[in-house]
Formats: structure tokens, sequence, C-alpha cells
């Protein structure tokens, strides 16, 4: 009747709180039952799974451990735990607490109880912690070998561990006669109130399991347990432990070290047992003992296992157990000893040479520091990282040749503790920091993407932009075609397949890139119009390589194509007619050749005067000068006016053509000179802007006219320099300078003071060929060189 009872409130306290998405859940599970992620369970005192029945939890499912009533799961002989996450999904216990407030032992933990024997009298036992109802919910043991408690695999188990009183303790996980027939892999006992995991007898075999900040032993085994054990992770924190001693391996035959059987005798192979010392000089709880507490009978083995950054490495306890020991019957072999204070230890007064036994047993050896195994990060609490760096010891030397080691269900493999240089089998699912985190449903990794698309106007102009959410980073990105980035740019048109990874949690997103027309170019404007030229301006195209343009008279059909791709948005039409209507138009041009329809404008000329351009002197001499320009457009004839600087009236040249020469000029002279365009009617534009020349300095007439003087000039022609010599019997200042044909200066030697002889080399390397003039001037008079330079 008092199972009626609790199966009518549980159904009570299902049902009204399930519309706030908690089911609280208490007293007893008799029937096959679901659990489904969308929904949050909260254990309520000892919850029963009895009569054979099976509770399934979905992945992803959150389970909160109520604090005052201790709650706790009990899966009792007979009934079945399908607790099956999923690496994305994995099944979470945890402590109701909010962020802030979770600490060891908030709740009791979870329980399995099988039929597997046990070393007990008359082959069955009340498991620890208080949980026996009186029913026989608390029995376990029994004959059955291969009895199966169902799966615990991808589960996470924070925050549980309570002791009711000394030996008498709810573990993070407690298996009591648990069978061979049961599955647990991967899964993580954190922050665990009393043992992170405890063995009372039972045959189940367990893989990748990870004891994180337990206060009391990681590793626990006791009243018979003879399963396997493989790939194992221990990280404690080195503030906390028990009073009672806390070890990371701790194995007894049963609390007083009896000879019963079953005896004790699991095999753990493949651990990495880091403990609460990085360094041996750091200051830790005094309660931490050692790496393995081997006990009271018991024979427990050891393989391919790093134990680590303890007090004591390992103690072989008791005579018992040291007979086992010398017997081979307790082997400890391919183990590394790691910057322990002390690395291997028997009881005071023994006379068991625990060194020798360790020598003996093969492929041991001890190592000074921890950092010696050269483990990437161990003892972050926060982010640690197990894995051997190259040229690491751990990274071979593993042995499975022990007939101990040829179950089927261990994994042979050449490195020594739980990681390989690459296999972090704890990715995404495991968490290192659950006091921190936030707890609101449904559990679930997986990355969900989502993307954001350019259409491909020009052939590869597509792209795609990702935003990832939900999972773990940091991610991995493939594409169908081998890209490996977060986005694409740059690509055509089509169907794109992106396989975005959180460690094993993948998600896979199609995404189409749509095309789209070439993008014509916008924002046309006339600037600018003269009576020969249109400028037209345009907003630059994105995905423009370069621009076509082409024009015609408004009304005509015919269009004159610009040679050629324009690259900036802007282009001047040149050699148009006066007072003219002209269609303008521009394309867009993609890096592949294909371009966009044309879009135009209408520009007109107007009928103003044009102003010629490009007026420049040239072949300037002494007493003449070539002047030219570039035509304008609309002009009948040319006014060109030249004056001597610093005079007011102009001499008037007019020319139909583009050039005029100057004749009669005077000789080192400089003049001002300026042009306009005339388009008749009186119709002219403005002149252009007044510029100089002067021309050339009377010249000497031979070189024995300077040799007169007292001048030499050579070589003459001159190539790369040229020698100037200059005798005087009176001392004077004199300039000289080289004057090109424009009759610009291009090189001057200013106050040479010239008494006697002297000479000066003028550099003529970066001149071109040509003619010039030599300029000398002492203050009185002027003469003048032809000098001709020849490349």
């Amino acid at each position: 009747m008092k199972k009626l009872l609790s199966i009518t409130a549980v159904f009570i306290l299902w049902m009204t709180s399930a519309f706030a998405g908690i089911i609280t859940v208490s007293g007893y599970i008799n029937s096959n039952t679901l659990w489904t992620s969308n929904n949050i369970y909260r254990l309520s005192g000892f919850v029963y799974v009895s009569n054979n029945a099976t509770l399934t939890i979905q992945p992803g499912t959150l389970i909160q451990g109520e604090k005052p009533t201790k709650g706790s799961l009990i899966i009792t002989r007979g009934a079945k735990l399908i607790a099956d996450g999923t690496p994305c999904q994995p099944i979470v216990f945890t402590s109701e607490q909010p962020v802030g407030s979770r600490t060891y032992g908030d709740w009791g933990g979870v329980i399995i109880l099988g039929k597997a024997p046990i070393n007990q009298a008359g082959g069955t036992a009340i498991i620890e912690g208080g949980v026996d109802d009186g029913d026989g919910s608390g029995v376990y043991g029994g004959t059955d070998a291969n009895d199966n408690s169902g799966i615990i695999r991808y589960v996470r188990i924070e925050f549980a561990g309570i002791a009711f009183q000394p030996n008498n303790e709810i573990n993070g996980l407690t298996m009591g006669g648990v069978g061979a027939g049961t599955i647990i892999d991967y899964v993580q006992v954190s922050y665990s109130g009393d043992d992170s995991y405890e063995w009372f007898g039972g045959t189940v075999n367990c893989k990748h399991l990870i004891a994180f900040r337990a206060t009391d032993d990681d590793l626990d085994t006791d009243n018979g347990y003879q399963g396997n054990v493989q790939f194992v992770v221990v990280l404690r924190d080195p503030n906390v432990a028990d009073v009672s001693g806390s070890n990371g391996f701790e194995s007894d035959n049963d609390a007083t070290g009896s000879t019963n059987t079953p005896t004790t005798r699991p095999i753990f192979t493949n651990v990495t047992d880091v403990g609460p010392l990085e360094n041996v000089s750091d200051n830790i709880n005094a309660n931490f003992k050692r790496g393995a507490h081997l006990r009271r009978d018991t024979e427990a083995s050891i393989y391919n296992t790093l134990i680590l950054g303890w007090p004591t490495g390992l103690l072989i306890d008791g005579t018992t157990t040291e007979a086992n020991a010398a017997a081979n019957d307790l082997q400890f072999q391919n183990n590394f000893l790691a910057g322990n204070i002390v690395d291997l230890a028997v009881n005071t007064g023994s006379t068991f040479n625990i060194q020798n036994y360790f020598n003996t047993q093969g492929g041991n050896q001890i190592f000074t520091t921890a950092s010696a195994l050269q483990l990437t990060d161990p003892f972050n609490l926060s982010d640690p990282n197990f894995l051997p760096q190259p040229g690491s010891p751990c990274l071979s030397g593993a042995s499975f040749s022990n007939p101990r080691l040829s179950d089927p269900f261990f994994t042979q493999v050449n490195y020594r503790g739980a990681f390989g240089a690459s296999n972090d089998w704890t990715e995404v699912w495991a968490n290192w920091n659950p006091e921190n985190t936030t707890y609101s449903g449904t559990i679930d990794y997986t990355p969900i993407v989502t993307a954001v698309t350019t259409k491909s106007t020009c052939p590869n102009t597509g792209a795609i932009n990702l935003t990832v959410t939900g999972g773990i980073a940091p991610f991995t990105y493939l594409y169908g075609g081998g890209q490996t980035t977060e986005d694409l740019s740059g690509i055509p048109a089509g169907t794109y397949t992106v396989t975005v990874s959180s460690g094993s949690c993948n998600a896979t997103k199609t995404i189409t890139v749509a095309s789209a027309p070439i993008p014509r170019p916008t924002g046309l404007t006339v600037n600018n119009p003269t009576a020969c030229t249109i400028t037209l301006d345009w907003n630059t195209v994105p995905v423009a390589a370069s621009y076509k343009v082409r024009y015609r008279v408004t009304g005509t059909t015919v269009w004159t194509n610009i040679a050629g791709n324009i690259t900036p948005s802007v282009y001047t039409f040149t050699n148009l007619q006066p007072n003219t209507s002209y269609d303008l138009a521009v394309a867009t041009v993609c890096p592949g050749g294909l371009k966009s329809p044309y879009v135009q404008k209408i520009g007109s000329t107007n009928n103003s005067c044009a102003l010629p351009s490009n007026l420049m002197a040239t072949s300037v001499t002494m007493t003449q000068a070539t002047i030219s320009w570039s035509g304008a457009c609309n002009a009948i004839s040319y006014n060109l006016q030249y004056r001597v600087t610093g005079t007011i009236t102009f001499t008037n040249v007019n020319t139909t053509s583009a050039s005029a020469t100057l004749t009669g000029l005077s000789p080192n002279t400089t003049y001002d000179y300026r042009v306009r365009s005339e388009c008749g009617g009186g119709n002219n534009s403005s002149y252009t802007a007044i510029q100089t020349f002067t021309t050339n300095a009377r010249l000497g007439q031979s070189e024995e006219d300077l040799a007169i003087k007292g001048i030499s000039i050579f070589p003459n022609p001159a190539n790369n320099d040229v020698t100037v010599e200059i005798t005087s019997e009176t001392s004077k200042i004199v300039n000289v300078a080289l004057v090109n044909s424009l009759g610009q200066v291009v090189t001057q030697i200013d106050n040479l003071t010239v008494e006697g002889k002297i000479s000066r080399v003028i550099d003529l390397t970066n001149l071109s060929s040509g003619i010039y003039n030599v300029t000398i001037y002492d203050g009185e008079n002027v003469l003048s060189h032809q000098l001709v330079i020849t490349k």
C-alpha cells in the first residue's frame, strides 16, 4: 500500500508541474517510463526504479536533484536505466541550485543495483547510503555475472555524493553488483561529495570515465568487483580532500580485508590519474594521500597508466596485499609515476621490497617531475588538456600482451594513459565548468547554422556568410567543394553544402546562391559641358572590373564606341560638335569580360568658344620662338599675344593654325605669352593663363671666341659630363648655367670665384639628347655656347 500511495503522489506532481517544464519525481517508478528532453526532471528524495521496470531517458535530458531532500535515483535489481546520450546531447544529472550556489553533495547521486556476484556473506548485501526502504530496494548482488542494468552512456553527474555517516555514503555513481550486460561508457562525475565512482562487487565493464574534482576517492573498488575499466582520467582540486584520506585508486577485497570470494580483482588500463601537485613544492590539502592505495587483500591490477602529482604514487598496504603482489596476482605493469613526493611506499615495518616489485613487473618508470611526461595542460582546472605533446614518452610503450588484457573489451593502443596524440574523447560532451553553466532545458551541443547569401551577378561574385549558434567553439567547416573557411566569396551561382563541426557534433546545411543580372551603373550625371566635351559620371558598381562607354548624336542610330575599358567611374567625351545633344551610355564590365546592358543619359554641348589647351614654347633661340597649342573644336582662328615680361602692351599674332613662330626677339630676354580661340561673330574664348619663355643670350661665334675670353668647354659633343674651364687674370664672380631648347635652366653653378684658372664638371647623366646652351655671366658680359648632348 505504501508503494501505491507513492505512485499516486508522483503522478499528481508530474501533472501539476508539467506546464512549467519541470516535473518533480519522488517515490517509485514501477512501470516502463520515458523521460523526454523537453522537460526538466527533479528528483525529490529517493526515487526507485523497481518492479523490473525500465526508465528510458532521452538524449539531452536535464535531471536535477533536490538539495533539501538529497534527491537520488536508485535502479533496483531487475530494473533498468537506459540513459543513452550522445556526444552532442549528453544526459545531465546536476544540482537544482542556481549558478554560483552549486557545491559538493547538493544531492544524492545515481545508484545502480544488479544481480552480479559479490563477496559478501550470502551473496547479497544492502548498498551504502541509507537508501534501503525495508522492502529490498537497497539490495544488490546475486549469481548472474551477465546481468543487465541498462545503458549509461554520454552522461554527466554533477554535485552529487553525500555521506550519511562514515563508510555509509552515496557516491557520484554507485554500482552494486552490476553485471557485464550493462553498458557504462563516456561518463563524467564532477564535484562529488564522496567518491566519484565506487564498484561494490559485480562484473560490469566501463570505458571513458572522467573523475573531476571529487572530495574523497576517484576509483574505489571492493566487495569482489571483477570488471574491466579502460580510458579513465582523474583531475583533483588541490584544495579539496576528505578527512578520511583522498586517493586516486582505492581497492579492498572488502572492508575487513577478508579472503571472501570472488576476490576484488579489477583490471584498469590506460588511466591518466592527475593528483593535486603540479609541482612537489605546491601547498595542497593535507588530506590528500596516494595516487593508488591497494590494500585489504585486493588483487587489483593496473596497466599502461600515468600516476602523477600525488603525495605518494603507489602504496601496497598490508601483508595479504603484499603477498598478492609477490604472487603476481596483483600486477602493476607499463606504468609511469611522475612528480610524486614519494613514488613507492609500504606500511611502516614492512619488509616487502616494493622497489624490486616495481622494477620486475616490467615497463614501469619513475619521473622526477610531472612535466617530464609532456602532457599539454593536465593540471588546468577550467580547461584541461591531457593530450601528450610530440615527443612525450606517453605516446608509446603500452602493451596488451598480458593475458589479462586479451578480453575483446579492451581497445589495444600504443600510448600510455587515457589519451593519444589527438584522440580527446572528452571533447564537447564533457563540462569542466559546471558551477557556472546555465541549465534551462534540453542539452544540445549540435551547431545551428544559418546563412546569408549574396547573389552572383558577374559569374563569380556570389557570397555565403555563415552564422553558427549553439555548439561549442571552435568550429570547423567543410564545404562540398573542399573549402574549409567559414564564409565564401567570389563564387558562382549554385547549390552548396557545408558541414559545421564542433568536435564530433556536426550540422550540415544546404545553401543556394542565386544568380542575378549584371548590375547596371546608376546615378548617371552630366557635368562640365563645353562646346567640344561632356563629362559623364556614375556610381561605382562593386562587381565591376571596368566599364564600356559610347555616344551618339541624339536621334541617330549609330553609336561611336570608345576603345578600351574605363576603370574610373567617370569619362569625358571629346571632339564633339558644339551646341549638339548627345546620348551618352555606359555598361558594367565583369572580370571575365561579360557586360551589362548599357544605360544612357542625354547631355548637350554648348556654343561657347572652347579654350585652347597644352600651350607651350619650343625652339627658343636668341631671336625667335615657336608657340604651339591644342586647337579648340569650334575655333575658326586664334589670337596669340606676347610681350616682354614687365611691360604692358601685347603684340598680337592672328593665325588659323595651332602654332606660330615669333621672330625679331631680343636675346636673353623673358617674354609673356597667351592665346585664345576665336569662333566667329565675336564669340571668343578667354585667354589662356600667361606663360613665359626666355630667349638665349648672344652666342660666341666659335671656339676661338671663347678662347679669347679665357673659356674652354669640352668635350663637345658630350655624353655623361662636360667640363667648363675659365681663366681670368683678375678676380671675378661668375655664374654658369645650362639651358635647354625651351629656354629652361636645367643646371646652374652660382657665385663661382675665378682668379687664375678653374674648372668645373657638369653632370649630364639625367639629361636627354639634344641641343643645349652653356651660358656664362660675369656681372657685365654674357657668353653663350652651344653644347650637343648625345646618348
